[in-house]
This record gives structure tokens, C-alpha cells and sequence, in this order.
């Protein structure tokens, strides 16, 4: 994760503060019986519920991009993997493109607490994609021996899995190395 510069983390700073005044004054309005119990509810779930379901999202895309990556570097059919490679290239994109959006990737990478969860869990995602790997390998016999081969442990940093091309990732798993990114 970068070092933050002070301009970040004041910013960081502002937008605490301002979350906290307009939970305070929620607070505030509940206590009073100025909001009903729907809108508490409402307010409660907006707090929480939201952030767990981007982070199952998240972990979701990992594990996406984790499965489509092994099955490009692992499946041992040229004809499988000729006639797959495209679909699974898009499925690759896909997540990662839907992981930009969600962790605001492009405007703040390194900076979001969603940004910092996604890194924290990175091997437990990964330990699903290895799962929706296996999985997979029921419907596609040719991927059947990658499963043995599969790295115990992420050989990608997040970073890395944001802003490297798929040539560059297969290659690094392949070669058994987990750059510093």
C-alpha cells in the first residue's frame, strides 16, 4: 500500500468528519423520535449492510478474475483453450472492469477502506477463485490437471491483478513469482 502524502490525508481527515457529523446528527434525530422506526432501519442498513454487500462484491470479482486466470494458464487442450480463450479473457475483463468501478480503482487507488479490505482478503479471495477453479474443472476435463499446480497461496497482488495485462499475470503464476507491486 503507498505511503499517503499529508494533502490525502487530510482530505481523509474532512471526509471523516463530515461522515460523522451527518451520522451524529441520525443519532441525533433517532434519539428525538423525529425519525420513524423505518427510517432508522433504513439508516442502519445504509451504514452497514451496504458495506458488507460491496465487500462480498469485491471478494466476488477477485475470485472471478483468480478462476478465469487459471483457467488460461492451466488448461492443458489446445482446443479447449482455443475455443474458450476469448470467453474466459472476457470474463477476466469483466470482473476487473466491475472491481475498477466498485473500489473507485482509477480516482483513489490505495486510498479507499474498500481499497485496503480488498488487499487485507486478497488470499481468501483467491482461495475461491481456486474453488470456482475446481469446480469448473467437473465441466472441463482439460483443466483437471492444473489442479495440482495451483500455488497455495495468491501469487498476485492486488495491484498487480488491477493494472497488468493477462500475459503478464499468467507468466507470473507460471513462474512462481509475486512481484513487490
Amino acid at each position: 500500500m503507498k505511503n499517503t502524502t499529508e494533502e490525502e490525508r487530510n482530505e481523509m481527515i474532512q471526509r471523516m468528519l463530515e461522515y460523522c457529523q451527518r451520522m451524529l446528527v441520525a443519532i441525533e434525530a433517532m434519539k428525538n423520535g423525529l425519525q420513524s422506526d423505518e427510517s432508522v432501519r433504513d439508516a442502519y442498513d445504509e451504514i452497514f449492510i451496504e458495506s458488507k454487500s460491496e465487500q462480498r462484491e469485491t471478494k466476488k470479482h477477485i475470485a472471478r478474475m483468480v478462476e478465469h486466470l487459471l483457467k488460461l494458464a492451466y488448461c492443458d487442450s489446445e482446443l479447449t483453450l482455443r475455443s474458450n480463450r476469448r470467453q474466459w479473457m472476457n470474463h477476466f475483463r469483466s470482473s476487473r472492469n466491475e472491481l475498477i468501478l466498485l473500489l473507485e480503482w482509477m480516482e483513489n487507488p490505495g486510498y479507499t477502506s474498500l481499497i485496503r479490505y480488498a488487499e487485507k482478503s486478497i488470499n481468501s479471495a483467491y482461495s475461491i477463485g481456486v474453488t470456482f477453479y475446481q469446480n469448473s474443472s467437473q465441466m472441463y476435463p482439460d483443466l483437471k490437471d492444473g489442479v495440482r499446480l495451483i500455488p497455495e497461496k495468491c501469487p498476485w497482488s492486488l495491484k498487480e491483478l488491477m493494472t497488468n495485462n493477462v500475459e503478464e499475470l499468467i507468466k507470473q503464476l507460471l513462474n512462481g513469482l509475486r512481484g513487490k507491486a
